[in-house]
């Protein structure tokens, strides 16, 4: 048998948005309660102006949240996004981080019914 090495990196999550390529920790605090914060919010009255504004300002704070401090900007490239944009980033990322994330936890904690994953 093979003694423990430590590998950091299998547990991340790589994400390339617009060429910019991300490395996560699935179970950061910060990105889990990023990704809660999305997950958790109800647009309501999404079409109203004060709302739209609202929800973009949000959106921005999660997704550099997530991906790091100014990242919006990065990808954001001097193009005007709009909060559907903002929608469909957002989207993208909890889909590429919750599958694998999903994945790992079950490597280590075994499948629903309690046998090994």
């Amino acid at each position: 048998m093979e003694g423990f090495r430590f590998n950091p990196e299998a547990n991340k999550i790589k994400l390339e948005i617009e060429g910019h390529k991300y490395t996560i920790d699935p179970l950061s605090p910060a990105i889990v309660n990023g990704v809660a914060e999305f997950q958790g919010m109800k647009f309501e009255n999404i079409s109203t102006p004060g709302n739209i504004e609202k929800y973009t300002d949000a959106l921005i704070r999660i997704i550099d949240c997530i991906l790091g401090p100014g990242e919006y900007e990065k990808l954001r490239a001097e193009r005007d996004l709009g909060l559907l944009d903002l929608l469909e980033l957002g989207t993208y990322i909890l889909n590429a981080y919750q599958i694998p994330r999903l994945k790992k936890i079950a490597e280590f904690l075994g499948t629903p019914d309690g046998e090994a994953g």
